[in-house]
């Protein structure tokens, strides 16, 4: 049974991750891989602390879009003071050779939706990196226990594809773009600022790309999710075993 529980930013020894999902439906489904968990009272949002193997993990709960997700991260930052930011759901794709319930890893961020007009690239953030870079230590971790995980580039924007003439705009600008979701590149922004290393896992629950129904597709994928999430877990666990013991050396 989950108890109360508070943090210390300090003088921590184990291995910390911080997990960020957006939404009740991804949370629910992340949670039981918690051992031991305890909510954690300080939060304004849901989040418990407990162990993912040898890491200490909290897991929160950060509401949908790049405000929320940007606010929940910094806050959950600063008490927690995490060696790795983990952020955790489902994304739409961007390219055809992805199929629903398919995992992915980004290999690097980028806003779609964002324009500071000239001097600045498009998705650029002025004054931040056009495009947020994941450390390769993390990508080659990730590459050695899940070898058939892909890895590319995640895209970000405060709404869902409207149409195809959309994508076919954000693919002029992004080719190598792999995936959009709408959380992902204000966490690595925020990560950025904190100088804290962070990747995003995610699960293809729609494929905007194609013709299909997309939020048809997204509907329907969450009628029988958990056995894609487990497979993240088990992904997750092994890596951990790999990164968490490396940085703790």
């Amino acid at each position: 049974m989950a108890t109360n529980a508070n943090l210390s930013a300090t003088n921590h020894e184990e291995f910390r991750l911080l997990i960020l999902a957006a939404m009740p439906k991804e949370y629910g489904l992340i949670m039981p891989w918690l051992e031991q968990p305890h909510a954690l009272a300080s939060f304004t949002t849901t989040a418990y602390v407990g162990n993912i193997g040898a890491a200490e993990c909290l897991i929160v709960m950060t509401g949908i879009g790049k405000v929320n997700a940007a606010v929940r991260a910094y806050q959950a930052q600063l008490q927690f003071q995490p060696d790795l930011i983990l952020n955790i759901g489902v994304c739409g794709a961007l390219r055809t050779d992805l199929s629903i319930a398919t995992p992915v890893l980004s290999s690097a961020f980028t806003y779609h939706d964002v324009w500071c007009g000239g001097g600045n690239q498009f998705g650029q953030v002025q004054g931040c990196p056009p495009i947020y870079e994941v450390e390769p230590k993390i990508l080659s971790t990730f590459a050695r226990v899940a070898p058939r995980l892909q890895q590319g580039l995640f895209c970000c924007g405060d709404f869902f594809m409207p149409s195809q003439l959309y994508i076919a705009q954000l693919l002029k600008h992004f080719p190598e773009a792999m995936t959009v979701d709408m959380e992902s590149t204000a966490i690595a922004q925020v990560a950025y600022m904190t100088r804290t290393p962070c990747a995003s896992l995610r699960i293809i629950s729609d494929t905007p790309i194609t013709h299909f129904d997309h939020a048809k597709q997204y509907s329907e994928f969450w009628d029988a999710p958990e056995g894609a999430f487990m497979h993240l877990h088990d992904v997750l666990k092994d890596f951990l075993a790999h990164y968490a013991n490396h940085e703790q050396q």
